[in-house]
């Protein structure tokens, strides 16, 4: 039995990534008061752009911190924000960090969020603890909603750890299609939840159809590799009783 297609939605997108997405997004929309502490602020006039050192943008329960941002507007209309330095997104139970963040938003939507860092990582801690660390990461959207998510690293990881099982996964790059319900791994893609893995040079998951294929490369270098470990049997213990020493 293969790793199961809904852990790993479960896991992706109701995990750090999807909730990195909510709190960012939602701020937008939200009529939560924003407030926004800097340790000094620069304003370019003619091109309209602002500047912050040691920035803290705070709403509701998110909170952005970055060393240093530059914005072409205050508000979230029509603007492009880019965050660099230690930047840090963390909502109640969600912690994003990264190099660099540029977001952009169109009639209060977040259209665009291409994340950067050595590592970008995003973690979660719910009922099972979640991370994921890529080198980069791009979320499209379309009408607010997430359309595409990229991410790309030496590999990319994601891990979940609960009470019952772990499952891990890595590759090269790791494609989200939202409109389509397709998850793809590519380039050493390898998989494994407990005794069972499975390897190859493409993983997809299709969400819809509950399906996965795994494929290898043009050339057949990267073969596709099923490994299922049986659980260790536990020790039987004997039905019999040593004699009790009698006392001498």
């Amino acid at each position: 039995m293969l790793p199961k297609p809904g852990l790993m939605l479960t896991t992706l997108m109701a995990g750090a990534m999807l909730a990195f997405i909510v709190t960012v997004s939602g701020q937008t929309a939200s009529r939560l008061t924003v407030e926004l502490d800097a340790d000094s602020t620069r304003a370019d006039g003619p091109n309209g752009v602002i500047e912050f050192a040691g920035v803290t943008i705070r709403q509701g329960d998110l909170r952005v911190r970055a060393d240093n941002a530059r914005s072409s507007g205050l508000d979230f209309e029509n603007s492009a924000w880019t965050f660099s330095g230690a930047v840090e997104f963390r909502s109640a139970d969600t912690r994003v960090v990264a190099g660099r963040a540029v977001l952009r938003f169109s009639e209060q939507r977040l259209t665009d969020a291409t994340l950067e860092g050595a590592p970008l990582r995003f973690e979660q801690q719910r009922e099972a603890a979640t991370s994921l660390t890529s080198s980069d990461a791009r979320l499209e959207f379309d009408g607010g909603s997430l359309a595409r998510a990229y991410f790309r690293g030496d590999p990319v990881e994601f891990a979940q750890t609960t009470a019952d099982a772990e499952t891990r996964s890595r590759a090269d790059s790791l494609v989200y299609d939202a409109v389509g319900g397709v998850l793809t791994l590519q380039d050493n893609a390898w998989i494994g939840e407990g005794g069972r893995e499975i390897s190859g040079n493409r993983i997809m998951y299709d969400f819809v159809n509950q399906k996965i294929v795994a494929a290898s490369d043009a050339n057949g270098q990267e073969r596709v590799r099923i490994t299922i470990t049986p659980p260790e049997e536990e020790s039987e213990q004997s039905d019999e009783t040593e004699p009790t020493p009698q006392p001498q």
